[in-house]
């Protein structure tokens, strides 16, 4: 995160002031990292769901064709 929205940073460790006003920034840009990553895995879950179907459909068809070789081959 540091490395594409470097604000929020304390240049030096001995300064207590910067540190304290760079603590709320860098907490603010966390939880919208971590609001924006729940955001993604909520959306890519919801895509996987709706693709459930068709792998589904591509099993029992498969598993309809094993059937009939079975049936046809008579083994």
């Amino acid at each position: 995160m540091a490395l594409f929205l470097p604000f929020g940073i304390a240049q030096g460790s001995d300064d207590w002031l910067a540190i304290l006003g760079a603590t709320p920034v860098l907490a603010a840009k966390l939880a919208a990292g971590g609001f924006g990553l729940a955001l993604i895995e909520t959306f890519s879950a919801k895509v996987r769901i709706f693709r459930a179907p068709e792998f589904l459909g591509t099993a029992f068809l498969l598993a309809v064709l094993g059937m009939l070789v079975n049936l046809l081959l008579g083994s």
